[in-house]
């Protein structure tokens, strides 16, 4: 099949219009690959078009996966092989377009590939550690007075040969005036902060008679 495609862009090269606005002439009877090419002639008869709603941009502060980022750059690479003559910030403004990804977000993973030589990672999402102890949320919004009450409880179950497990240790909050109700994961998020280890030890025990009652037997 002999397809001829016409590209013209506006004179000047006028970028503030994208390159989605291409003129492409189709001679012959458009195939399904031409039909997906921008500015192509006209959409099969049968084929209902695309609701615009669908096209959504990239929301600020969303964390684009290294899958999405190469996405990004795919299109990016296609835009420049197939325009050369289009300047980079201009194809990086059509990509915006196209990606719904904004412009300085695709400028980030360019210089990002060419760092590390292709190859693209999701950013982490772990907050970072705190140098300053006194930004440490839980420990501040209790306060010493809390902690040392927990410490007590814990100690006294010890005493009282008792497992100190969460659900024991929230129970003697529940029952305190005085003291604020804490919820078991929050305690074991506050004793983990006060230095406090959880061991799971083996309890398996027996009751055996003792070596002389066998031999009196």
């Amino acid at each position: 099949m002999d397809v001829s495609y016409e590209v013209d862009f506006m004179a000047e090269h006028d970028y503030s219009v994208p390159l989605a606005a291409a003129f492409v002439t189709v001679s012959s009877t458009p195939d399904s690959l031409s039909r997906l090419r921008p500015g192509a002639s006209s959409p099969h008869p049968k084929s209902p078009s695309t609701p615009k709603h669908l096209y959504r941009k990239n929301c600020s502060g969303i964390v684009l996966c290294r899958h999405v980022q190469h996405t990004v750059l795919n299109v990016y690479m296609k835009l420049r092989e197939v325009h050369p003559h289009v300047g980079a910030t201009d194809t990086c403004r059509a990509t915006s377009e196209y990606t719904g990804v904004s412009f300085r977000k695709i400028l980030d993973i360019k210089s990002k590939a060419k760092a590390m030589g292709g190859k693209l990672t999701t950013p982490s999402r772990k907050r970072p550690e705190s140098h300053n102890e006194n930004h440490r949320r839980r420990t501040a919004m209790y306060g010493g007075f809390t902690l040392c009450a927990l410490r007590n409880i814990v100690h006294d179950l010890l005493r009282r040969n008792e497992p100190p497990s969460a659900q024991k240790i929230a129970e003697e909050f529940r029952r305190s005036e005085h003291l604020p109700s804490l919820r078991m994961w929050s305690i074991r998020r506050l004793l983990s902060d006060i230095s406090f280890v959880f061991e799971k030890r083996e309890r398996n025990s027996m009751m055996i008679e003792r070596q002389d009652v066998l031999i009196w037997r």
